[in-house]
């Protein structure tokens, strides 16, 4: 039996720094000036300042930043995913992602996780993408496997604690 899903249409809408400060000058008309419903609008404004303070700490720059993803034809905002900074002198870039939680189990996150692949993997600088994930099978992991990444071992992130390291090389 062959396992298929479904991959959705998306639009990410990069949160570089004005963006970031129209989002949280006023939420709900930058929400309305994309199109999307307000649903969500408290976890984007969380979402906005995590965002925020990750590209102070790392200076950051399009495209290893954060993004919201948004499903253009229903006009909803879906998640958020981002990279956790730009390629390592190794050539090592993070990958992260996060669907709303009336969104997940519908493929979104594998979309995500696709598009961060392409995306770095379109610059020649990046040999490898990693990503970590609680040390248990979920909804996560599964997302990993399907977009090419294999585990790679216990790793202890000094965020995080003990986690499982996820990996996928050019």
């Amino acid at each position: 039996m062959s396992r298929t899903f479904h991959i959705p249409t998306l639009d990410f809408i990069p949160l570089e720094a004005d963006c970031l400060r129209d989002l949280l000058a006023d939420p709900a008309a930058f929400l309305k000036g994309i199109g999307a419903q307000a649903t969500v609008k408290e976890a984007v404004v969380e979402i906005a300042h995590a965002t925020q303070a990750l590209h102070a700490r790392l200076a950051a720059a399009y495209p290893w930043i954060g993004y919201l993803v948004q499903e253009p034809d229903r006009g909803v905002l879906v998640g958020t995913c981002a990279y956790k900074g730009g390629p390592t002198a190794e050539g090592v870039v993070e990958i992260a992602y996060h669907t709303f939680p009336e969104f997940k189990d519908h493929g979104y996150a594998t979309a995500m996780a696709q598009e961060l692949l392409a995306q770095a993997f379109c610059h020649a600088e990046v040999n490898r993408v990693i990503a970590y994930t609680a040390p248990a099978v979920s909804a996560s992991t599964r997302v990993l496997e399907k977009v090419g990444l294999v585990r790679t071992g216990d790793f202890d992130h000094p965020e995080d604690g003990p986690v499982w390291r996820w990996a996928l090389s050019r």
